[in-house]
């Protein structure tokens, strides 16, 4: 794999107008160069049918890519999410690692999403190992990352540009990565996210229980009716929803 294709190919789609788009909507220390997000999954998708890098011999060119500027950071987790499947103790240590280095919400979303909560599927470990480095970390970002892994448990379609060198590996657009949403597992984790009242944290545990309700809904309500001391509002409104689908569910099977 060639870093600097990576580098030259995005510095040449940048525009100053989509940079100061990009600056309004993500804060990143890494620095934000202007390629639209189209484009950005163009140049994903590219890379991995040009280029495929692999692991653990790639390891550090990725690195080097994600940490260029935010872009960059997006094509190298996407890369990294199409190699998973290969290696997913190497993909997971290596998004740990680069989780270290993440300040913003869009790049934790996609490592948890796409590398960390498949990375453990695949591997058969402990939900430990995933909860206790982002979950239970320090920083708000790592536990983000943490609640959005789940999302990977749930029926939802992956989007984002970091999807499109999945998408080019399989050659499908519309890829979840279960068939079933795994609501044991989901109802684990969603309760260690309860307790964390870090509103970006609260939004990605909103999130994931609506994407848990489209396969589930039945288990999402028990999970609320099940938390001691109540929910938070944020909280609370989706295992109301949750709970009328059931009902409806309910009463649509018993006219069957």
């Amino acid at each position: 794999m060639d870093e600097e294709i990576v580098s030259e190919t995005m510095e040449a789609m940048a525009d100053r107008q989509t940079a100061k788009k990009h600056a309004k909507q993500v804060t990143c220390l890494r620095g934000i160069r202007g390629v639209p997000t189209a484009e950005i999954a163009r140049i994903a998708a590219a890379m991995w049918d040009e280029d495929p890098p692999g692991l653990p011999q790639d390891r550090g060119s990725l690195t080097r890519v994600f940490g260029g500027a935010w872009e960059d950071g997006l094509v190298a987790v996407g890369l990294l999410a199409a190699c998973t499947p290969d290696d997913p103790e190497e993909a997971m240590d290596i998004a740990l690692e680069w989780l270290e280095r993440v300040d913003d919400l869009t790049t934790a979303d996609a490592l948890g999403w796409m590398v960390l909560g498949p990375a453990w599927m695949s591997l058969g470990v402990p939900l430990d190992v995933l909860l206790e480095p982002t979950l239970r970390a320090d920083h708000p970002v790592r536990r983000r990352a943490g609640i959005m892994a789940a999302l990977a448990l749930t029926t939802e379609r992956l989007e984002g540009p970091a999807a499109a060198p999945l998408r080019a590996r399989v050659g499908q657009r519309q890829l979840r990565f279960v068939a079933d949403a795994q609501s044991a597992v989901l109802d684990q984790i969603c309760t260690v996210a309860v307790k964390d009242d870090d509103p970006h944290v609260r939004k990605g545990l909103r999130r994931v229980l609506r994407a848990w309700s489209k396969s589930d809904a039945p288990a999402v309500a028990a999970w609320g009716e099940a938390i001691a001391g109540g929910l938070p509002k944020l909280i609370r409104g989706e295992t109301v929803r949750a709970r009328n689908i059931a009902r409806r569910m309910a009463k649509l099977q018993a006219e069957e």
